[in-house]
């Protein structure tokens, strides 16, 4: 598993939580990124991958696919908002699987359009 994000997310608490849950992470870091570890390897890891040659990790780790995501959330955010309505979580969950079975129903129906949430 993969998380692509931007470099919004580069924290050493986002990478720390990745680590732990074996997830690797594909995350622009700054690009006045120290080398020191300081207990967070995988942070120093992308840091000196992408320092080393930019070009090359976002090609390894697809970067360049983060647009799809991106374009879906907007499309969903324009159709829906950006507000949950319901207060309990159950609820809250149930609503979001409901929004996104319309997204991808509306999407099916316009298959020029081949994001999906």
């Amino acid at each position: 598993m993969k998380v692509i994000a931007d470099g919004a997310y580069d924290s050493r608490e986002n990478f720390a939580f990745l680590e732990e849950e074996g997830i690797e992470p594909a995350i622009r870091v700054r690009k006045n990124s120290s080398r020191r570890a300081r207990r967070f390897p995988a942070r120093k890891e992308v840091v000196m991958e992408q320092l080393g040659d930019l070009e090359v990790w976002r090609k390894r780790v697809y970067y360049g696919l983060r647009w799809m995501a991106e374009t879906a959330f907007s499309s969903f955010k324009r159709l829906f908002g950006e507000h949950i309505t319901d207060r309990s979580l159950s609820n809250m969950v149930q609503e979001m699987m409901l929004k996104a079975s319309l997204y991808n129903l509306f999407m099916s129906l316009n298959p020029a359009t081949p994001t999906r949430a």
